[in-house]
């Protein structure tokens, strides 16, 4: 019997662990989105999607915001971060519909992820979700 309770403590490390670095995530990020600096321009689709396939696979992005323009369009923003070490991961997503955040919340939170920052706002067409997830 000790030698299961055993196993079974060596086992939760790693969880802790993982929330441990998470949570760092986590308070440090609205500490970094302060800083309005650190955000790219405002840019139209098009432009954003070549600016956020550019970025090197050292950083990620904490923030996408978006805002209608005039008509029928809708400009982006982002500030990346450097990620942190270890086995750290994201999922990013922007522009995508009511149903597609939700399919995405529920897939990712099953994974362990966790939601840091979402932003919704009202298009013509729509709701327009973006949202970063990170697990580590």
């Amino acid at each position: 019997m000790t030698g299961c309770a055993a196993a079974s403590h060596v086992k939760r490390v790693p969880s802790v662990m993982r929330f441990i670095g998470l949570l760092i995530v986590i308070v440090w990020a609205p500490h970094v989105l302060a800083d309005e600096a650190r955000f790219s321009e405002w840019m139209e689709a098009s432009e954003f999607e070549v600016f956020y396939a550019s970025k090197p696979d050292t950083v990620y992005p904490v923030v996408i915001e978006a805002k209608p323009l005039l008509g029928d369009g809708v400009a982006f923003r982002v500030m990346f971060i450097e990620k942190p070490s270890g086995k750290f991961r994201f999922e990013s997503v922007y522009g995508i519909s009511d149903r597609d955040f939700e399919n995405m919340q529920a897939k990712l939170t099953g994974k362990r992820f966790v939601l840091i920052h979402h932003q919704k706002v009202m298009l013509i067409g729509g709701f327009s979700h973006q949202a970063t997830w990170v697990a580590q």
